[in-house]
């Protein structure tokens, strides 16, 4: 389909480049699943006329053959390119290729000849398959090594030819064109379809492109369905692998004709959004993963991410997903349980939460969750979120699980139910007074900060005077951790040190909340939460305003409301202290102390200084270089100012930081969070 020579070629000027640029040195290879469009890449190339010198092709077809017969294919390709190659009798020694010889000793004469060349030649292996140790890539291999300079080799295959790739790369003379690089992008998308008479609008092509990942045979398969659709439109922006068209197409050829064991890995591993060997043996078996590596650098389908891992093509592992429903549909459940059990242990935790739904055991999913206090991904404490199936309706804790119970409650909560969560979480207690058992103490550990956890967030947004206690009750728990634990969930030491911050704060111990706040907004930025980040600057701006530092007051409360931090709406926690503030710090107050507000400034009994501030986007540039402990004109030189430009950077910035020494400032500016990038 991608390949065919008789198909509509799209023009790719840019890959062509690339060839032309890599033929000048002595190998490229061109490496991509069926149908990326290899060959007609290829085609376009050879017929632009750039060759360093005369091209010699060789159709391999994807598939292995006998040395003797592969190597009387590139003898003659050789010599209808001009090539000068003696007959193997001619050559002491030599053999004349035939069926039943190994091809070394042609290779070897023809490296020969070739190294004897002053004009090079370029000899092209499309479809080129030959495992490691197999007499063809051996033969290929020496020809390499050995012809020169003179010879070009350019390999199009479907896996990584073994051709010593790791020491071309080395050495800088391999160029490398793999599925990435031979996606189409939405202009080729849209010329591709044009030639099959389809128009279609810009975020349509934009889709199809997308959902096949640039994938020749793909879009032409689409192309082809297109011309059918009463709706082409919509069809594009819903066409996928489970396409009876693409599942017929990768069936046959990416299936078809692989041996057992090979077919059998690539099916069950299809579920899988990343593998490695380890992962690939616990799902497919033993066996299976000893056989990943190999299986991986055949087959391009499986794209290499780094570290030995890999993932499918968007579109061939959904085509290999339906034919495994197909096949094997009792199995599926299985596999997905035995992934979610190695990805519980190893991790991502949101891949092991999402096998363990696919298998459809919520339960494993909840235990997942609460074993890995991971309920701040639940409750929205941090950057990224679970699957949302992974909770489920408040009935659905009754006669359950404590774990069931607690990640219910804290589904229901991120939905704003409060009342709700409030029933669950007492369902919770109930299963947690009645599961203690001292053998399991680690687990009784998590399922009671979880717990807390969970109502500290419900109080914080419920009932601001009893969070504090709730607060009090989760740092106890959460101080038994290991010290690797409590680092591994900022988010949950935010969430503590907000409500116990504030908590001071409204007692007037403007010392302890603002230690409190400024450890919680350096955890809120490593958690990566801008909610919270939002909601811990304006407890500060507050704080200032109650010292009765209202320009600084101001300076926060507007770097809270600065995107990319979320704009605060009026059922958020922090809104009315927000509301607070701006009361004080409006244009007619002038910095000076508020009168009739109902709200004076407090003293402190601590040492006053003025915490975060707004910089300068150039204050934080010179900020960043100070951090690196770069010299004044250092700085100066590295962003391009003058020396006493810089200089009057740092004085604003000592100024709004409240401090008179360099490292003083990098520590304040870290201290508040306003410099994640710093951190």
């Amino acid at each position: 389909m991608g390949e065919s020579p008789d198909a509509p070629l799209v023009p790719r000027p840019r890959l062509v480049e690339r060839l032309s640029a890599g033929v000048l040195g002595p190998l490229t290879v061109v490496i991509g699943p069926p149908g990326a469009g290899k060959s007609a890449l290829l085609t376009q190339w050879v017929h632009t006329g750039t060759a360093p010198g005369p091209v010699a092709r060789v159709t391999c077809d994807d598939a292995p053959e006998p040395p003797g017969l592969f190597w009387a294919r590139v003898t003659r390709a050789l010599g209808a390119a001009g090539v000068a190659v003696p007959d193997g009798d001619a050559v002491p020694g030599g053999e004349r290729p035939g069926p039943t010889c190994d091809g070394l000793a042609t290779a070897a004469r023809l490296a020969e000849v070739l190294a004897a060349r002053r004009v090079p030649v370029v000899l092209v292996l499309d479809g080129f398959r030959a495992g490691a140790g197999a007499p063809c890539a051996a033969g290929v291999a020496y020809l390499l090594a050995h012809a020169g300079r003179a010879l070009r080799l350019v390999v199009a295959a479907r896996g990584d030819p073994p051709l010593h790739l790791h020491r071309h790369r080395l050495a800088g003379d391999l160029t490398e064109l793999r599925t990435g690089a031979l996606a189409f992008d939405d202009r080729e998308t849209a010329e591709l379809l044009a030639l099959h008479g389809i128009t279609l609008p810009r975020r349509a092509v934009a889709s199809l492109r997308e959902r096949t990942e640039g994938w020749a045979a793909g879009l032409r398969l689409a192309a082809l369905a297109l011309a059918r659709q009463p709706d082409p439109e919509r069809y594009a922006m819903r066409f996928s692998g489970t396409d009876d068209a693409v599942v017929g197409y990768l069936v046959e050829e990416l299936l078809d004709g692989q041996p057992a064991e090979v077919r059998r890995l690539l099916l069950m591993t299809s579920i899988l959004d990343r593998v490695n060997a380890p992962l690939a043996a616990a799902v497919a078996g033993d066996r299976a993963g000893r056989r990943f590596a190999v299986v991986a650098g055949e087959h391009a389908s499986l794209e290499a991410c780094g570290q030995g891992w890999y993932r499918y093509h968007r579109m061939i592992g959904e085509a290999l997903r339906r034919r495994l429903l197909e096949e094997h549909p009792g199995q599926i459940a299985a596999l997905h349980r035995r992934a979610a059990a190695w990805l519980g242990d190893n991790g991502p935790l949101s891949g092991a939460v999402g096998h363990a739904l696919a298998a459809d055991d919520r339960p494993y999913a909840h235990r997942l969750i609460v074993h890995h206090l991971a309920i701040g991904q639940i409750l929205g404490l941090t950057a990224t979120r679970l699957p949302h199936t992974a909770t489920g309706s408040a009935s659905s804790a009754v006669d359950g699980s404590p774990e069931t119970a607690l990640v219910t409650a804290a589904s229901t909560l991120s939905h704003g139910d409060m009342t709700a969560c409030a029933t669950v979480l007492t369902q919770a207690e109930c299963l947690l007074a009645g599961t203690a058992t001292p053998a399991d103490h680690a687990t009784q550990a998590r399922l009671h900060l979880t717990h807390a956890v969970i109502r500290t967030q419900l109080e914080r947004l419920r009932d601001p005077v009893a969070a504090p206690a709730a607060a009090a009750e989760a740092q106890r728990l959460f101080a038994l951790l290991p010290r690797e634990a409590q680092a591994d969930h900022p988010e949950l030491r935010a969430l503590i040190q907000l409500v116990r911050g504030g908590a001071e704060l409204r007692r007037g111990r403007l010392t302890a909340a603002e230690s409190a706040l400024t450890t919680g907004l350096r955890a809120a930025g490593t958690a990566g939460n801008g909610a919270l980040r939002r909601d811990f600057l304006v407890e500060l701006a507050l704080l200032e305003g109650l010292r009765g530092r209202f320009r600084a007051a101001a300076e926060l409360a507007a770097t809270a409301q600065r995107p990319p931090l979320p704009a605060s709406a009026p059922g958020d926690p922090s809104h009315a202290a927000l509301q607070m503030v701006r009361a004080w710090t409006g244009p007619s107050h002038n910095g000076t102390s508020p009168a009739g507000n109902g709200a004076p400034p407090a003293g402190d009994n601590g040492a006053a200084r003025q915490p975060a501030v707004a910089l300068s986007r150039r204050e934080l540039d010179v900020l960043a270089q100070l951090a690196r402990t770069m010299a004044t004109d250092e700085i100066a030189a590295e962003l391009q100012l003058s020396v006493n430009t810089v200089k009057t950077h740092l004085k604003s910035v000592y100024r709004k930081l409240s401090v008179s020494r360099r490292t003083a400032a990098v520590r304040r500016a870290r201290e508040l969070g306003l410099l994640p990038h710093l951190t």
